[in-house]
């Protein structure tokens, strides 16, 4: 009988499902999913886990795009982040209990809920500007792994860069 990769990745939830994503953000060539990425984990036996999307969960369906500063400004919305990072942090604590090994979470860049590496931030979408830093459900996802003492890699998948994304999130699969 076969045996269990015991390899999982965590993605954020637009890679796996491109119809929660805000108003107009859909990007050509990606309008279900990021196969890309689907593809890599099944080159590299690697399980995949959608991680929830803050943003549709708590502002569901249409919703125009903002910035972190925006979602900032959106009653509740960090307090319910933190909720959903740990939930997250206590998943991938009995995981790694369980004996599997996680492979990295793939967050997106730019986004103000899921940014790894960059987000938006400004007074309005009109106004805004990329910069370095995590989007408020990663930041709090990362405080709640800290918490607990779990070391994951993060890597973004940057629409305005897939190639490289897609090699950076090979490594972590491999």
């Amino acid at each position: 009988m076969p045996q269990r990769s015991k390899k999982i990745i965590f993605v954020s939830h637009c890679i796996l499902n491109q119809n929660t994503v805000a108003t107009n953000l859909v990007k050509k060539g990606y309008t279900s999913a990021v196969w890309e990425i689907t593809e890599l984990c099944k080159k590299h036996d690697v399980g995949i886990e959608q991680l929830p999307c803050p943003e549709f969960l708590y502002l569901g369906l249409p919703r125009e795009p903002m910035t972190k500063d925006q979602y900032k400004g959106v009653e509740g919305f960090v307090a319910f982040c933190k909720d959903l990072a740990e939930n997250v942090a206590n998943y991938i604590k009995k995981l790694k209990s369980s004996g599997f090994e996680i492979k990295g979470i793939v967050g997106i860049a730019g986004s103000p809920s899921c940014g790894i590496t960059q987000t938006y931030i400004g007074p309005s979408n009109e106004e805004r500007k990329r910069v370095k830093g995590n989007g408020i459900f990663i930041e709090e996802l990362e405080k709640a792994l800290r918490k607990k003492k779990l070391k994951i890699p993060l890597e973004d998948f940057d629409y305005k860069n897939i190639k490289n994304s897609l090699k950076r999130i090979e490594l972590l699969l491999r």
